[in-house]
């Protein structure tokens, strides 16, 4: 049996048809797979969507809610600032009023400034002319104490009237005050009354045969302390004139002299000249030695000397007020203090630097 081309034809698009409805068949499930997972993706999907839109919804309450309480904090914050606002204008005008009364306080100042700068460049010079008078007065009672310690013996010099002490004067260790006086007396020295308060250096009392009670008493001080550096001495006899007994000066040409009274021996202790007023307004001096005070220009004990409560009191009435020693003068002032030399020299010094 024959087949013509138009069979054929039919056979092949059938064949053809078949194999794209399979295709289709296919296709379609596919389709229809992916359909449905599409579908369940659109449903978890639109759940999500539902929890994202409630989720939304409460942050949209919970910005409304922040939002309000941002608006409230935001109004207590400017009325907190008005507020502040007000006490710092308050502050700021109280701060002004003080700068101001500070500006014119600072115009006063700089006037008084002025006129103390120039008070102060006056007071300077007047402090400058002060300070080399100090210095000037400094330095003269430097000289004065130097005059004292050049004054206080006769630093080894060979004398005639030394040597007849040395010879007749000297027991032992112990210097006859009575034979002193007697040696001074024999070469001529007496009392020589003064107008003024000139004390004489041992050359001026050498010089003019001796001088007044201030003198005398310097000039036998230093006769003392030759005898104690150059031969050793270091006791004093003085006469006590309130006694009886027997006190030989020296022997001369087998003659003995002496006084019909005891001797007083004192150690030579702190030997300085003493000064004491006496009745009717009149003063006087003598020695001092181990607290004892005895006439230089006779040798003779006067009076004990002791301290109670700053003042040099003597037995039986009176007190020193002048003391000079080998350095330098003393002097009790009216309060009962006692200054010197070296007193006023360490006041100025401190006063100067």
């Amino acid at each position: 049996m024959k087949i013509n081309l138009i069979e054929i034809g039919l056979i092949i698009f059938c064949i053809l048809l078949l194999g794209l409805v399979g295709i289709n068949f296919i296709l379609v499930n596919s389709l229809g797979e992916e359909n449905a997972a599409l579908t369940s993706k659109l449903v978890q999907t639109q759940e999500d969507l539902s929890d994202a839109e409630e989720t939304i919804a409460s942050q949209g309450n919970q910005i409304k809610s922040l939002k309000s309480e941002l608006d409230s904090e935001s109004v207590r914050l400017e009325n907190r600032m008005d507020s502040d606002f007000f006490v710092l204008s308050g502050e700021i005008n109280a701060t002004k009023e003080k700068i101001s009364i500070i500006e014119e306080d600072f115009e006063t100042f700089q006037s008084q400034y002025v006129n103390l700068q120039a008070d102060y460049e006056e007071k300077v010079e007047e402090y400058s002319a002060l300070m080399g008078q100090m210095e000037d007065f400094e330095a003269d009672l430097q000289e004065k104490m130097y005059w004292y310690s050049q004054n206080a013996d006769f630093g080894g010099e060979t004398k005639g009237f030394l040597s007849r002490i040395e010879t007749k004067c000297i027991d032992g260790r112990t210097l006859s005050m009575p034979c002193v006086a007697i040696v001074l007396e024999n070469r001529s020295f007496e009392y020589i009354s003064e107008g003024s308060d000139h004390i004489k250096s041992l050359g001026e009392f050498e010089q003019d045969g001796g001088g007044d009670c201030e003198d005398w008493s310097i000039f036998v001080k230093a006769i003392i302390n030759e005898m104690a550096e150059e031969e050793g001495v270091n006791e004093l006899a003085v006469l006590d004139p309130y006694s009886v007994g027997y006190m030989e000066v020296y022997e001369d040409d087998g003659v003995t002299y002496y006084y019909e009274n005891d001797p007083k021996y004192l150690k030579i202790e702190n030997l300085s000249v003493g000064c004491f007023p006496m009745v009717g307004g009149y003063g006087h001096c003598a020695l001092l030695s181990e607290n004892v005070l005895f006439e230089p220009q006779d040798g003779a004990f006067m009076a004990n000397a002791y301290w109670e409560e700053g003042e040099y009191l003597l037995e039986g009435g009176g007190f020193v007020e002048v003391v000079i020693d080998d350095e330098d003068i003393h002097v009790q002032g009216p309060g009962g203090e006692w200054v010197s030399y070296a007193y006023f020299i360490e006041k100025i010094e401190k006063i100067i630097e």
